[in-house]
């Protein structure tokens, strides 16, 4: 039996036909244990686990019920205890409910709804006082013998042990005290004994899991009994929490107080009184060594921090102190300390809070900027040179405090909501820092209002300060603007002409179609014989419309590059096959011109994969280039190499070459670098350009190597491992957006 999990039921009743029946009513939904003798049900708590819920009947042959109850509660007080009555044994068990002795009656029969309800609510009560931090004792000792102890619901939740353990071992509790607080536990019940109720005491505890816990122990009653027995009555309370809240408040006040003192000013804290008098209620140490006072003085008689500021100081501060306490605004006080022959000046930066009662509280701290005056006396000097510069200047120190502005500076601090002798706003003082840390120069843009205005954090030589420079850049950022709007004008021109000419080309694609068929059945004479001349008009026209359908596949290649819908159908290839065949469709073409086209190819088999269609493509534009521009009788090598990642084909020709500026365009769109007369010889320009991206999708790249007069070398190269890996073909979409 699981008798450790909150549902472990314990039923005793006489009547054996009873507990089968109970047992049938809840088999399955709770660990469940049966007894029909109490004493042996007492005998199974002692050594057992802790039960969730005692059920009694409340006649028994050997123990009524309530007494065995009894005995259940005093081990285990945290075992929620019902008991079984007949149907005229309900007024003792309602009074036992009302007196807290048992906690739930059922009357037999029970049905088996009335029977899971009663126990699922005992369970719950179970589980609320396994959660207990705290729990009442009894304590009970005559002449004879030790103290008796007997605990009530939550001993378990607080010291891991049951009622059982400390009312049959009477040394577990002193065990269970730490040794070195035994000796004031002792004493707290040495006086209990004695006829004094002690102060609570506060010990350490040694729970069954051997984790240390702080109790506070309370005694509330002591009364003695006719036989002399006395009898003290308390409460234990789990204060374990708490004391984890003062050890950090503690070490909270100590690192404060260490921070206090190692700040390089006087911490305080005051407030105005009811009666209207200014008081400190905290005040640091340092004050002995600005001010020549003590922090005990000083919170003994507040006027003793303003007997050494002139009148005129003293009603500013304490004018600035009203308005403060009136909106609540942070008050900031700047006056001239004279102690002796010393002069000096003083700052107060202090928060208000309003507080529940009322009344106003400040912290504040008191800091000494001698050295700060002296500094802003002698940047005023020098801003004579720079007032009258028509640029906002301004310098800051390394605190961020604004040191000088001249006046053309009054819109950047107007927008800071600052003013000279301020600090710096956060992100502007992060700037400032980057810049004297790094020792160069920053320029951030700001806007302001409707300007612009381009702002030089400058490192000072040999000094800590930084200097803002600023320039109205307006009409520049108006400029900018300008640019972009017109900008994308262009782009949305762009747009719409790529969008005229894929819909022009698309339209001419049908008719052309038609034509194409028209001149082909006539020149086969389908529509029977043609005359010579004829023939040779159809041929011409014929020439035309394959040159016209060439042009619109260059424009709708590119415009599907520039809208990412061209697709690569990939497949095994042998690019052997593929040179060889392409030189061989375009040998006609080159021997109109008497040239010749000579194949290199490696002694293996080249194998990759690609879009046989679109590098046959790629090899006739380069080919094709070539025969347009070399001279007659000129010379073309096409040559397959095997790289170590890759596969590399070159189209060589002996003609006029380029130079490093055609190079640099050869690839762009609409570019003829040799432009040849006579009619039928001009492209569009995207051959070279469509080439490109075709192999840039193959994850290869094209390149072009020459010099003026010795020719051309066109190459690409083609990745050994497919872009797509598997053994069937694989479509390649190429990205919408790019600049071909």
């Amino acid at each position: 039996m699981a008798a450790s999990t909150p549902n472990a039921i314990l039923i005793i009743d006489d009547d054996a036909n009873l507990l089968a029946g109970l047992r049938r009513n809840i088999a399955g939904q709770y660990a469940l244990d049966t007894f029909t003798d109490p004493h042996a049900a007492l005998t199974s708590l002692r050594q057992g686990p802790m039960y969730a819920v005692v059920i009694s009947d409340m006649r028994m042959p050997q123990m009524d019920g309530f007494t065995f109850l009894r005995q259940v509660h005093r081990l285990c007080p945290e075992s929620v205890c019902v008991i079984l009555t007949g149907a005229n044994e309900q007024g003792p068990a309602v009074q036992a409910v009302n007196d807290g002795h048992i906690f739930r009656f059922l009357k037999k029969p029970c049905s088996r709804d009335e029977l899971s309800r009663v126990i699922e609510q005992a369970c719950q009560e179970y589980r609320n006082r396994c959660l207990r931090n705290g729990f009442l004792y009894r304590q009970t000792k005559n002449e004879q013998g030790p103290a008796l102890m007997e605990a009530e619901a939550g001993v378990w939740a607080v010291t891991g042990y049951r009622g059982i353990d400390l009312a049959e071992q009477s040394f577990r509790w002193k065990d269970m005290t730490l040794p070195e607080d035994r000796f004031n536990v002792q004493a707290f019940y040495e006086r209990a004994w004695a006829g004094v109720l002690p102060d609570p005491l506060e010990h350490r505890l040694c729970r069954k899991d051997g984790s240390v816990i702080w109790v506070r122990n309370t005694l509330l009653n002591r009364y003695v009994h006719g036989d002399m027995t006395l009898t003290i009555e308390g409460q234990i309370q789990d204060i374990t929490e708490q004391k984890r809240i003062e050890r950090n408040l503690e070490q909270a006040r100590r690192r404060f107080e260490k921070i206090v003192a190692n700040v390089p000013g006087l911490v305080f804290q005051c407030q105005i009184q009811s009666s209207g008098d200014f008081a400190f209620t905290f005040v640091s140490h340092s004050c002995l060594r600005l001010l020549g006072v003590t922090s005990e003085q000083l919170l003994m008689d507040s006027s003793l921090l303003f007997q050494a500021f002139s009148s005129d100081d003293r009603s500013s501060f304490f004018s600035k102190l009203a308005e403060s306490a009136e909106q609540l605004s942070s008050l900031v006080w700047q006056g001239r300390h004279t102690r002796g022959d010393t002069e000096r000046w003083f700052q107060i930066t202090a928060q208000p809070e309003r507080l529940a009662d009322g009344q106003v509280l400040w912290d504040g701290l008191l800091m000494d900027i001698t050295e700060q005056k002296k500094s802003e006396q002698h940047a005023e000097f020098l801003a004579q040179i720079s007032n009258e510069n028509p640029t906002p200047v301004l310098r800051v120190n390394e605190q961020g405090r604004i040191i000088y502005a001249n006046d053309a500076a009054a819109p950047l601090l107007t927008l800071w909501h600052r003013q000279v002798s301020q600090l710096l706003p956060q992100d502007i003082y992060e700037i400032v820092l980057k810049a004297s840390e790094g020792g160069r120069p920053i320029t951030v843009e700001q806007r302001c209002v409707d300007h612009y205005y381009s702002i030089i954090f400058s490192p000072v030589r040999d000094s800590t300060d930084v200097n803002l420079y600023a320039r109205d850049i307006t009409k520049i950022k108006i400029a900018e603007l300008e640019l972009r709007n017109a900008n994308q004008v262009l782009i949305e021109h762009d747009r719409l002409k790529s969008e005229f000419v894929s819909t022009v080309t698309h339209e001419l694609r049908t008719p052309l179609c038609i034509f194409r068929n028209i001149l082909s059945n006539a020149l086969a004479g389908v529509h029977g014989p043609i005359s010579k001349r004829l023939r040779e008009n159809l041929e011409m026209a014929q020439s035309g419309v394959e040159r016209l359908s060439r042009i619109i596949s260059d424009f709708l290649d590119v415009n599907k590059i520039e809208a990412g819908s061209l697709q690569l159908e990939v497949d095994l290839c042998s690019l052997n096959d593929v040179v060889l065949e392409t030189c061989r469709s375009l040998k006609l073409l080159a021997a109109a011109k008497k040239i010749k086209i000579k194949t290199d190819m490696p002694g293996g088999d080249c194998p990759a994969w690609i879009d046989r269609d679109r590098i046959v493509q790629v090899l006739v534009n380069l080919i094709g280039n070539a025969i347009k521009f070399i001279p007659i009788r000129g010379h073309i090598t096409v040559r397959l190499e095997t790289l170590e990642e890759s596969f590399k084909i070159s189209v060589q020709d002996d003609g006029p070459g380029l130079t490093p500026e055609e190079m640099a365009r050869v690839f762009d769109r609409f570019v003829q670098i040799k432009t040849l007369k006579g009619p039928g010889r001009h492209g569009t320009g995207l051959g070279l350009t469509i080439s490109r991206e075709l192999v840039r999708l193959h994850g290869g790249r094209i390149h072009v190597d020459s010099e003026p007069g010795k020719g051309c070398t066109f190459w690409f190269t083609l990745p050994r491992t497919a872009k797509s890996q598997g053994s069937e073909p694989a479509i390649i979409a190429s990205s919408p957006g790019h600049d071909c």
